[in-house]
């Protein structure tokens, strides 16, 4: 039986050169042996290095002396650029006892552009929990692919800091597009040497079931919305919970890549001077060996924004590659800018395809038309606060509406909401009932019998752009029934789903600090006048 393999890992791991080409520091390699205090003797190494260019690769071996745990190698050295993919075995042990990869790079550039002033304007981010976020999503031509939405959940999620959760309506909108995949994405500021930055330590992945995100609706409507797409609206905020079908992914990094998915400048600050030319922030940083990829680079960009209402346009390059023995498969190469507010809310995101891996050491236009994929503008937005909605019920049948609405048996009838300050109100609600007449008899509530909106399956009820048509598919043929109600805001939480019902006893408590709406008082069917 073989032992576990030896560990390793490079400190620093990255080295940067003279104009001579030799490096300005050195390096030590750690080499840890499990249940050994300390490694000594002889390993076997193999290194494929492969060119920053990541147009080529070679892979040498030979053997280590290891003393004490380490290998210590001095400044000075010259050493030919390219990222280093090493890993160690006990001298002459077989090929399967080699243990992970650890990479070092070796680079005339310095990891962080320290020659951007900022200026005096800093961005609010994350933004606050309860935040929300809808996009419309177009293609290169312009037409409509559908829409996400983006919640900053008011929960903190499994990799601290803010989680801001994606769902879309259609497979080609973006996170992912061309995938049925919506994700919860982690964001965090940490400490490096240049200050608090803003960071993604990763991500949870959600696979839908169904192909195309379509395959089943809630039993809702969302009638006169301006964004289209009707029977796919109430997908928003849904995911799948098959375990199978949800992936914990980590950017993982080297201890001195603190750049690695680095989001923003430190402080969140606006750097002073932007205009159309990319300005590098982060020129290159990687994240360590997985087993779906062997390198991947991280490269971010200060411009200035398109969009009057945004402050900061970053954009992010990415390249993930397999380094093999004697070349270089890519996995992926992407290219994304996102468009920044004062606020922290997102106004813009672009995502590029087909670019080329390390594009902006060539010189070449990452952010060409002809690579556009898909382009997300702001539609609609909220920023939670005490403010009330304004609650209104309405007989499409009829053409009347108000406060209060008398229907027939499996009539249909629409909620519409409006924020305070006019503008449609798109997302859950938490309802509280404060009379049910049931039994012939007005039956009053306690104070705060609150739950989520729900149709009759329990799925959550998603009111779109304002509205929500609500039929006897969704709320049954009551007879002799009526109930007066308020509602508020429901603050997108990992508990919520829209796609199956998650039980009030184990749903996490709505966050939201908004008064309780006006109250509105809805009647069915009744075979007598309706009660007073």
């Amino acid at each position: 039986m073989s032992a576990e393999p030896l560990g390793l890992r490079f400190a620093p791991s990255r080295l940067q050169l003279d104009a001579q080409d030799r490096a300005l520091g050195g390096y030590r390699a750690w080499i840890d042996a499990p249940g050994q205090p300390v490694f000594d003797g002889l390993v076997d190494y193999e290194v494929r290095v492969a060119s920053l260019d990541l147009a080529s690769a070679q892979t040498f071996r030979g053997q280590w002396r290891v003393s004490e745990g380490r290998l210590e190698v001095g400044p000075g050295q010259a050493i030919p650029t390219g990222f280093y993919m090493t890993r160690v075995k006990p001298a002459g042990r077989p090929e399967t006892e080699y243990g992970d990869w650890a990479i070092i790079g070796v680079d005339r550039r310095p990891l962080w552009n320290a020659s951007l002033a900022p200026s005096d304007q800093s961005l609010r981010l994350p933004p606050p929990p309860g935040s929300s976020m809808i996009f419309e999503n177009l293609d290169a031509a312009g037409r409509r692919l559908g829409y996400t939405r983006v919640d900053v959940e008011t929960e903190p999620g499994t990799l601290g800091g803010a989680t801001l959760r994606f769902t879309k309506t259609a497979r080609d909108c973006y996170w992912q597009p061309g995938q049925d995949w919506n994700l919860r994405w982690a964001l965090r500021h940490r400490s490096t040497p240049w200050g608090s930055m803003l960071v993604s330590p990763g991500g949870q992945v959600h696979r839908s079931p169904w192909p195309g995100l379509g395959a089943e609706r809630l039993n809702v409507r969302h009638p006169g919305n301006r964004l289209g797409d009707a029977a796919t609206q109430g997908l928003l905020g849904g995911f799948g919970r098959l375990p199978a079908r949800e992936r914990l992914e980590l950017y993982e990094q080297a201890d001195d890549m603190w750049l690695f998915y680095a989001l923003l400048p430190p402080g969140d600050r606006v750097p002073a001077g932007l205009d159309n030319r990319p300005q590098a922030l982060v020129d290159l940083a990687w994240g360590r060996p997985n087993r779906s990829v062997d390198i991947d680079l991280w490269h971010a960009a200060a411009l200035a924004p398109t969009r009057p209402s945004a402050a900061l346009r970053m954009r992010y390059a990415e390249t993930g590659a397999k380094i093999g023995a004697d070349r270089v498969d890519l996995a992926w190469s992407v290219v994304e800018d996102w468009e920044w507010r004062p606020d922290g809310l997102i106004e813009r995101i672009a995502q590029y395809a087909g670019v080329p891996p390390l594009a902006w050491r060539k010189g070449i236009d990452m952010a060409a038309a002809e690579r556009l994929k898909v382009e997300l503008r702001l539609v609609d937005y909220d920023l939670p606060d005490r403010r009330p909605l304004r609650l209104e019920l309405w007989d499409p049948e009829q053409g009347k509406g108000g406060a209060e609405l008398t229907l027939g048996v499996g009539a249909e009838y629409q909620l519409v909401a409006t924020r305070a300050d006019g503008r449609p109100y798109s997302g859950f609600l938490e309802v509280e009932v404060h009379r049910l007449f049931v039994d012939g008899v007005w039956r009053d509530y306690p104070p705060g019998s609150r739950s989520l909106w729900r149709d009759r399956e329990g799925k959550p009820i998603y009111v779109s752009d304002g509205r929500v048509a609500i039929g006897g598919p969704a709320h049954g043929n009551p007879t002799d029934w009526g109930v007066v109600l308020s509602a508020r805001p429901y603050l997108a939480n990992p508990s919520i789903n829209a796609l199956y019902p998650t039980p009030d006893t184990v749903l996490i408590p709505n966050a939201s600090a908004a008064d309780m709406s006006n109250t509105v008082r809805l009647s069915f069917g009744f075979t007598g006048p309706p009660p007073a």
